[in-house]
């Protein structure tokens, strides 16, 4: 535990995340995928690059187009599958806020600012299990129904 004083909390305490970043885990993967795409046109011409990079990206954006058409719901299947496996019971508090209670503590999620007590929902930008929980209480959604 000594080496984690010497290392900044911002980049390994979940408490120290920005929060305006919404990814739950930063890597250079993407980075490092994109720089093994370029390595053939490395030694072209810089248009020639750029001109590559613009169609690389262009077609990528249209497979992810063309994925979200097929789906049946206006929200990643991804993402949904998740609040259908995180959701549990919950008590509305009034203004928003609704709180769930966990293994040995209460948490309490505002819908309204899209905040958590965890913190895990401002750190990815996903609602957490505790507000997952609040907003199928909000739309009546209850127990195993999955609508």
């Amino acid at each position: 535990m000594k080496y984690l004083v010497e290392i900044e909390p911002y980049h390994w305490s979940r408490h120290a995340f920005d929060a305006s970043i919404k990814c739950e885990s930063v890597t250079n993967n993407i980075t490092e995928v994109f720089n093994s795409m370029l390595k053939d046109f490395r030694p072209r011409i810089y248009l020639q690059l750029m001109e590559f990079i613009r169609r690389l990206v262009m077609s990528r954006f249209q497979l992810r187009k063309d994925e979200c058409n097929t789906w049946k719901i206006d929200i990643p299947p991804s993402v949904n599958k998740k609040i259908l496996e995180n959701s549990e019971e919950t008590l509305h508090s009034g203004g928003g806020k609704y709180e769930m209670l966990g293994v040995g503590r209460a948490y309490t999620a505002n819908l309204v600012e899209k905040t958590c007590e965890c913190g895990q929902w401002q750190v990815s930008g996903v609602p957490c299990s505790h507000a997952l929980a609040g907003i199928r209480y909000h739309f009546g959604v209850h127990g195993d129904q999955e609508n």
